[in-house]
């Protein structure tokens, strides 16, 4: 899996490529906790380039979900198409996070 991180518009971008699963969520959960500890307060997960995700990658979203909105800021989902908004949506990670379409719509969205 790849990871890479920018700024954007407030908003630290974290996009992910490539399956998010036991061998790869921890590289993805550390490179997020470093941003929370570095300060982040809003944090976008772009899964736009994953092609699969499994439960521990869904564990890693839970437990950001549950740091970030401990800590008052805000976290969202986008880009997740196919398998993997499929698996967002059978998990219902969408009653805990905002899961949006797009990058933009994502960090249109007020905290």
């Amino acid at each position: 899996m790849i990871v890479t991180v920018r700024d954007a518009e407030g908003a630290i971008i974290v996009a992910a490529e490539g399956r998010l699963d036991t061998a790869t969520a921890p590289d993805l959960e550390g490179v997020c906790a470093r941003q929370l500890e570095g300060g982040a307060c809003r944090l976008i997960l772009d899964l736009g380039g994953l092609e699969y995700v499994s439960s521990a990658g869904l564990r890693v979203i839970l437990a950001l979900a549950k740091r970030l909105q401990a800590a008052g800021g805000g976290f969202a989902l986008c880009g997740a198409t196919g398998l993997v908004r499929e698996t967002l949506d059978l998990a219902g990670i969408g009653t805990i996070v905002a899961v949006h379409d797009s990058l933009d719509e994502a960090l249109g969205e007020e905290d």
